[in-house]
């Protein structure tokens, strides 16, 4: 048998008469062989692990920017949770607090024509109320749910 080298770290087996006989399939973290599955792409967990940790260190963005883009989509998800699939809903500022949410880092914002301003963290809208309340709302799309 004879291997021949193809790109993308593919080895294709080749016997002496040169017909396919097997593929080789390397890991496309470290280029080890793989064994088992036909369609397994790594080695095991660890290279699985570091090959997209590399991919999700986008070059580019600088840390400030990859921490800020961390706390909005931390954000992002604790309103999700806290809205439980409803539209709106009333919560205690502390309870977002303790759950690590920031009121400094938003998307964007929007000012009704009650002059109350909501505040944005990607689709779901917050508005801070009298005292230690806050009103959450998902605006999904259409039409916010803050009036």
């Amino acid at each position: 048998m004879v291997f021949v080298e193809k790109p993308f770290k593919w080895k294709l087996v080749v016997n002496k008469i040169g017909m396919e006989t097997n593929q080789t399939r390397l890991c496309k973290c470290c280029g080890d062989r793989l064994r088992g599955r036909i369609d397994k792409m790594y080695c095991d967990d660890r290279c699985r692990n570091q090959f997209h940790n590399k991919e999700k260190k986008r070059p580019g963005l600088t840390e400030l920017a990859r921490s800020i883009q961390q706390q909005l989509m931390k954000n992002r998800t604790i309103l999700q949770r806290q809205l439980k699939g409803r539209k709106a809903c009333m919560i205690d500022r502390d309870r977002l607090l303790r759950e690590g949410f920031s009121f400094d880092l938003i998307t964007h914002r929007n000012i009704g024509k009650n002059g109350k301003e909501t505040r944005y963290c990607y689709e779901f809208g917050y508005r801070c109320g009298l005292g230690n309340r806050v009103e959450l709302g998902y605006r999904g799309g259409g039409a916010g749910v803050f009036r």
